[in-house]
């Protein structure tokens, strides 16, 4: 199957190809192989080498799409992929940590060459913080290896966990993928003092990848791809331009290109390049109102092109993307339950009031929960997010300070919760 996006890459080839970093080690973080993904989509370690080639790009980490009946062929396949490779592949093994046998299988890998481990909490529907997550990363600690976590929306308390588990294993490297998304400015204040939790690029909202180059250590950040649901020329094109914005040299991209990643896989100690840039090389540039209205467009886009928009749920049941069959509904809303297994729905106006768009805040949802809102009206989350935009411009704040409002499983709002970050109060 191609890679997503691969077509609009080649049109653009000449623009997106980089003539200043050509030298770069280039190592992408983050690359999946497979083909029973619920999704839809495959990739073979054939086409991954192929769109590495086409960015003229040398290695990359490679990984096992979701796979619902288990993770041993597939990490099979993944090792097998990277044996034939000659070196251009590197192997992460990917677990579930409801499995029993999830520490021996990354045991197993780990032992048969694999540089580290790959955790999905979402997609394998397990919430954080897990006692057998605990044991795979001090398992990787052991081997100074790999532990990357897919980050974004739906994942409660990713951030808190992270930052607890790179604290106490200080030999793991843990990486967030996808650029933090909604973690990323939650961290800022104590990823400086975690030299060992990192952030790969993996991501196609520019915005949220410049906020990533404006809140993390540019020693911490990991060019990735995300192929085959992306192309590695589009990212690694806005890598580059997100880096130059905040005023990184070419010697600096070329570490977050790949030279970086490269001495971590071979069990060394990453360098320091720096502290993070903040926003003062953005100049007037607000990232954070950036953000709010890049996730904005995504949610009313999908409000005007007829989707319901939803609360997301976290991992587990309630998060799960497949949707609830009638019977589970009717089980959980008995006094609800018609025959048939059919579900009555409630009324409009009773229908989730504590995420109504009049009664939410979208600044602080915005590192990537805009799209938790059940907008009653596109135009009227907009006024809102323009009247916060003018008040916080009146009070000479460019860059507001997020303070986050967590969702639990349930997508009930929790106003102020900083989940306990390791240094915060």
């Amino acid at each position: 199957m191609p890679i997503d996006g691969a077509a609009e890459a080649e049109a653009l080839h000449s623009l997106l190809l980089s003539d200043a970093l050509a030298d770069a080690p280039w190592f992408d973080a983050h690359t999946h192989i497979g083909a029973n993904d619920p999704d839809g989509r495959k990739a073979t370690p054939a086409e991954i080498l192929e769109g590495l080639d086409r960015a003229a790009h040398g290695r990359a980490l490679v990984f096992a799409m979701h796979e619902p009946d288990g993770y041993g062929p597939a990490n099979n396949a993944v090792l097998a992929a990277v044996s034939a490779s000659g070196g251009r592949l590197e192997a992460l093994a990917r677990v579930d940590p409801n499995h029993a046998d999830a520490v021996d299988e990354a045991r197993r890998c780990l032992d048969a060459g694999a540089r580290g481990i790959k955790l999905h909490p979402r997609s394998d529907a397990f919430a954080l913080p897990h006692p057998t997550v605990d044991r795979i990363v001090a398992l990787a600690a052991e081997r100074r290896g790999i532990v990357l976590f897919h980050a974004g929306r739906g994942i409660p308390r990713l951030g808190a966990a992270a930052a607890t588990l790179a604290q106490a294993n200080p030999q793991a490297r843990i990486v967030l993928a996808h650029a933090g998304i909604s973690d990323v400015a939650e961290l800022a204040p104590v990823v400086r003092e975690l030299p060992n939790l990192f952030f790969d690029t993996a991501w196609w909202q520019v915005s949220d990848v410049l906020a990533a180059f404006v809140h993390v250590p540019p020693g911490q950040l990991l060019y990735a791809s995300d192929m085959p649901y992306g192309p590695g020329l589009f990212a690694a094109f806005a890598m580059e331009r997100a880096g130059r914005a905040v005023g990184l040299s070419d010697d600096v991209l070329a570490e977050i290109a790949g030279g970086q990643l490269g001495r971590i896989v071979a069990g060394e100690d990453p360098i320091d390049l720096g502290p993070a840039p903040g926003t003062r090389p953005l100049g007037d540039r607000a990232v954070a109102h950036e953000r709010v209205v890049a996730h904005l467009t995504a949610a009313v886009s999908g409000t005007w092109g007829g989707r319901r928009p939803r609360a997301e749920s976290g991992p587990g049941p309630a998060g799960d993307r497949r949707r609830r069959r009638p019977a589970a509904r009717a089980r959980r809303h008995p006094h609800r339950a018609r025959p048939g297994g059919a579900v009555r729905r409630p009324r409009r106006s009773a229908r989730r009031p504590h995420l109504r768009a009049d009664r939410a805040v979208p600044g602080r949802h915005a590192d990537g929960g805009t799209s938790r809102l059940a907008l009653r009206h596109p135009l009227e989350l907009l006024r809102i997010v323009e009247r916060q935009v003018v008040r916080d411009r009146r009070h000479g704040d460019a860059a507001p300070n997020l303070q986050w409002r967590a969702l639990d499983g349930d997508g009930h709002v929790h106003p102020g919760d900083r989940h306990g970050l390791p240094g915060q109060p």
